[in-house]
């Protein structure tokens, strides 16, 4: 019997979570917004550490466990810290540019509010980054279909409780809002702390925020 083994993956995880999002809906539209160069961003970067929003970190770090030590085996010795937490507002016209989040090693999406206009999340990788075929000799338009070994991009169109946990590198993207509703997101990152004694390679990471 044949079988064909997905190697070297990104992996991405998702859930969709079971909870009632009503009151961390109203308490993001109390929060205050600046203008980025793609949509409105929270003035608080760590709305995970608020009150308001601990039954949602809560449900978070409950995936972001099953993501890291259960499905990726990562050893329990390393602990899941939260590093930032923010909102995503998204105005219709909106949209949020290829990107990929720096000084974090997991990194996550948690929809709140959208519609079917209000655009879907696409996840891919670099052109030059190799897979079954290389950038110089390319067949990706002679594929009969897509499936998750020959693609280089994931797309989806969410919905509110829809979660997406991701190694930070990989890239991503939210297409142009097209509703009359806002969309709203919560964007986080988190890091494994701890003693990394791999022989001469030695890392005792404490993560301490400064304000």
């Amino acid at each position: 019997m044949s079988v064909v083994f997905p190697l070297f993956s990104i992996p991405l995880y998702y859930e969709k979570l079971d909870v009632d999002l009503s009151r961390t809906i109203a308490n993001v539209k109390k929060l205050e917004y600046e203008e980025g160069s793609w949509a409105w961003i929270s003035k608080n970067q760590f709305i995970f550490d608020n009150a308001y929003f601990f039954e949602v970190r809560e449900c978070v770090e409950q995936e972001l466990k099953k993501f890291i030590y259960t499905e990726l085996q990562v050893s329990e010795i390393l602990k899941l810290t939260h590093t930032s937490s923010w909102v995503c507002k998204h105005l219709k016209g909106n949209r949020s540019q290829q990107h990929l989040h720096s000084n974090s090693m997991f990194s996550g999406i948690l929809y709140l509010q959208c519609d079917k206009k209000s655009g879907g999340v696409e996840f891919s990788i670099p052109p030059m980054t190799p897979t079954f075929c290389t950038s110089t000799i390319n067949v990706q338009n002679f594929l009969k279909d897509s499936n998750v070994l020959n693609s280089r991009v994931w797309y989806k169109k969410p919905e509110p409780g829809d979660l997406f946990l991701f190694p930070s590198h990989l890239l991503h993207e939210v297409e142009t809002s097209e509703s009359d509703e806002e969309r709203y997101c919560i964007a986080f990152n988190y890091v494994l702390t701890g003693e990394y004694n791999v022989s001469s390679g030695y890392l005792n990471f404490k993560h301490e925020r400064l304000y």
